[in-house]
């Protein structure tokens, strides 16, 4: 008989529960963190200002900027 093991996501950032595993980087480092969905969200809008002064890159390899 096979056993099922189920251990919850905690959340990183403050310990508490977590929804979901959110890939993010920055300076070419990423990183997965546990968030909650309203951390997810809060991680998601933080370069919001930044992304939308930001003029679109041309150099090799990289993809313009743009908000979602």
């Amino acid at each position: 008989m096979a056993t099922r093991i189920v251990a919850p996501l905690a959340g990183d950032l403050d310990g508490g529960a977590a929804d979901r595993t959110v890939t993010s980087g920055l300076d070419g480092v990423f990183c997965d963190i546990g968030l909650s969905e309203r951390n997810a969200e809060r991680l998601r809008a933080a370069p919001e200002p930044f992304i939308a002064r930001a003029p679109a890159s041309t150099g090799s390899g990289r993809r313009e900027c743009v908000a979602t």
